[in-house]
């Protein structure tokens, strides 16, 4: 309805959670939501619109989409959809944007994997019922509290635990399209397919360029400091294969940064340990970070 709110975590105690809704317009006012089937402790509901009506990512798999009162806060179930080979553990972390993978939504979950926290994006239909139609490979966000706070202490004989530490816990907050930067030329959206065919043979519509840089993710590190991260955009082309439309129809197929000695993309290899986006160097393959911290 054009009204500004925002969803927001408040602790009751330790380890107990729950999700509330402001309004951020006069009359200003907070509303705790409840759903009938929730749990103790909530949180990671991401919250969208569409038609005028808000809605919540209750869970990504199976993804459960709640429509919110936002007077009373009372939440139903609107819609439920599975994704084949989703994870029981995935979780919201970012609502993200629409428009930017066609007429769809890209989002980020995460999940833990023996304490550590795994990030991934995914690509959430714009239109009733929500399906998220895929997910990226796992990945986990740069560490500046442990490279540059954390290991100077532990060098100069402080004894921390281990698991302090954004290495195991990190946790994206946000997903934002970065201002395009002076003198960016962008490729016409005709130089590319207009209607890509999909896996399944469908055609893949809505795929008008869109006029935006690079992603850009708050990220918490160790619940402990806030940082902002870079995603370059070949990054993100290269890492998901994703760009048949969205990034691609902007910036045509020459996504890799044209600068001199910068290596060409491609996606990790497969790990069990997720390393941070990066690009891979062909002739050594050692992995060279393709982020820049805006903020700290």
């Amino acid at each position: 309805n054009g009204i500004l709110h925002v969803v927001f975590i408040r602790y009751r105690r330790r380890q107990a959670k729950q999700v509330w809704l402001a309004r951020l317009e006069d009359p200003y006012r907070e509303v705790l939501l409840s759903y009938a089937n929730s749990t103790s402790s909530e949180g990671n509901w991401l919250p969208f619109e569409y038609a005028g009506q808000l809605y919540v990512s209750y869970k990504l798999c199976p993804h459960r989409v709640l429509a919110v009162n936002v007077t009373t806060g009372i939440c139903t179930l609107a819609y439920e959809t599975n994704r084949i080979g989703c994870n029981l553990r995935e979780r919201g972390s970012a609502s993200g944007m629409g428009q930017l993978l066609g007429e769809n939504a890209l989002g980020l979950g995460h999940f833990k994997r023996y304490a550590h926290y795994r990030h991934f994006f995914f690509e959430r239909a714009s239109e009733p019922p929500f399906p998220i139609l895929r997910a990226s490979d796992e990945f986990r966000f740069p560490t500046p509290f442990e490279d540059n706070v954390l290991q100077p202490l532990r060098k100069s004989g402080q004894a921390l635990p281990s698991t302090i530490s954004d290495k195991h816990i990190q946790f994206a907050l946000s997903l934002r399209r970065s201002p395009l930067q002076s003198g960016t030329v962008l490729a016409p959206p005709t130089a590319v397919h207009a209607a890509p065919v999909t896996e399944d043979g469908n055609t893949r519509s809505g795929c008008a360029g869109r006029d935006f840089g690079d992603l850009v993710a708050d990220v918490g590190a160790a619940d402990l400091m806030g940082f902002t991260t870079r995603i370059e955009r070949g990054t993100f082309c290269s890492f998901t294969g994703w760009c048949e439309c969205g990034l691609n129809a902007t910036y045509g197929s020459a996504l890799s940064p044209a600068l001199p000695g910068r290596p060409s993309l491609s996606r990790p290899a497969v790990s069990h340990e997720p390393s941070p986006l990066h690009s891979v160097v062909a002739a050594g393959r050692e992995p060279s970070p393709l982020h820049s911290v805006l903020a700290a």
